[in-house]
């Protein structure tokens, strides 16, 4: 059966452009609650960002796996935590200040405010698309215990990935991480922890096992969880890498997939069984067929 649901947010559980989850996204949440599975969005996001995305719904995020796993709650209590490494985040900022157009930004997670280093605040100005949230800028990373930076960049993707490329050799210390599979960001996480690790605790924290965990995603920053737990899913605008890590494949989260499969969970659990989505993509799978929703299963049973 399955106990414990993780869920990346952008792209995944909520469409890229609307503002908030769709209510039948909420209900599903909160339906798979009542059945005694626990939910939990494994995401990038800051607190501050999660309020805006579940509307005011404190509950549903409540126990959350936020900014890559570099803070876990549960029940709404931080149980761990994980702050970015200072020198290597001052270098990683120095080094982006040599490419135009690119900033290392630092995050206060409760508040939003966001320091951008290696631009001027007219620059961010007058690229709202790109430097939307900057709040100040300054010359280095300010002093604090950062749990969120990224890097943004004025640039297409294959600039952003020379960057992030050099990036990585100069700074072991760090991870650097694409969160969706278009965008030019790219989230900065501590070396060797992310959604993974933040996930484990929370996993270890409820005592379940990992075969009870259902994880759905779509981004690089998903591969480590993807890899983790044996029931990593999918939704179909996935970037190949995530779709071919994953053993469960569902539609799109246009077309509100993951809502359906959370009310399929919500069903499966308290009938002692695993969801149908689970039961019958791999044999599909194996044809070239790609399953777009779990309600769309039941008549195939």
């Amino acid at each position: 059966m399955i106990k414990l649901v993780l869920s990346d947010l952008d792209d995944t559980l909520i469409r890229y452009g609307l503002p908030h989850i769709t209510q039948n996204a909420l209900d599903a949440i909160h339906e798979v609650r009542a059945a005694g599975v626990q939910f939990a969005p494994a995401t990038g996001r800051i607190t501050a960002d999660l309020r805006r995305m579940f509307a005011g719904d404190d509950e549903a995020y409540a126990t959350s796996v936020r900014c890559n796993g570099q803070m876990v709650y549960l029940d709404g209590e931080l149980i761990h935590s994980v702050p970015d490494d200072m020198a290597a985040l001052e270098r990683a900022a120095q080094a982006v200040c040599e490419y135009p157009g690119c900033a290392l930004m630092v995050y206060d997670v409760e508040t939003a405010e966001t320091c951008a280093v290696g631009v001027t605040l007219e620059y961010a100005k007058t690229h709202p698309e790109v430097f939307s949230r900057v709040s100040r800028v300054s010359d280095h990373v300010p002093e604090g215990v950062w749990h969120k930076a990224n890097v943004h960049v004025n640039g297409d993707r294959a600039f952003s990935q020379k960057l992030k490329d050099e990036l990585t050799r100069l700074c072991p210390e760090l991870d650097f991480v694409f969160p969706n599979p278009r965008g030019s960001l790219f989230d900065i996480l501590p070396h060797g922890w992310g959604k993974a690790q933040g996930a484990e605790v929370l996993r270890k924290m409820l005592g379940v096992e990992r075969s009870e965990v259902c994880v759905f995603g779509d981004a690089e920053n998903d591969l480590s969880v993807m890899r983790t737990y044996p029931n990593a899913t999918a939704v179909s605008n996935a970037a190949t890498i995530v779709s071919d890590v994953a053993r469960w494949h569902i539609g799109s989260t246009k077309d509100d997939a993951v809502a359906e499969a959370l009310y399929d969970i919500a069903e499966a659990t308290p009938a002692g069984r695993m969801p149908n989505f689970m039961s019958m993509v791999d044999n599909l799978a194996g044809l070239g067929v790609r399953v777009s929703g779990a309600r769309g299963l039941e008549g195939m049973q």
